[in-house]
């Protein structure tokens, strides 16, 4: 099911966060376990998947089914990057976010 920017496949338990309307090329992805990161060619944070999503948030699948808006963002702040997000799950907003020393993660997949 696809709402505003979000897009859950129940059958595969695999949520899809789009982090811009339009359609933006994928040059690279980041991957961390269950979750994975696309990247734009510009370095840009496209979207997110994350795999066994119910288990992920602990949430029946419906309740991802019928999740509408989220937000994910890459942030710098001096040597460290964060990437977060935060779906509307229901009554509640689930907030996450990693935190990544600068120097051991290339974000701009640029060649």
């Amino acid at each position: 099911m696809i709402n505003e920017n979000v897009e859950y496949n129940s059958v595969e338990d695999i949520l899809y966060i789009y982090g811009k309307q339009e359609p933006t090329p994928v040059k690279g992805s980041l991957i961390l376990d269950n979750l994975s990161f696309d990247i734009s060619p510009s370095g840009e944070l496209v979207g997110m998947q994350i795999d066994n999503a119910s288990k992920f948030f602990s949430v029946p699948p419906k309740i991802l089914e019928e999740s509408s808006k989220a937000k994910i963002e890459i942030i710098t702040r001096g040597q460290t990057i964060i990437i977060g997000w935060a779906i509307n799950l229901g009554n509640t907003i689930s907030r996450n976010q990693f935190v990544f020393p600068k120097n051991k993660i290339a974000l701009n997949c640029n060649g």
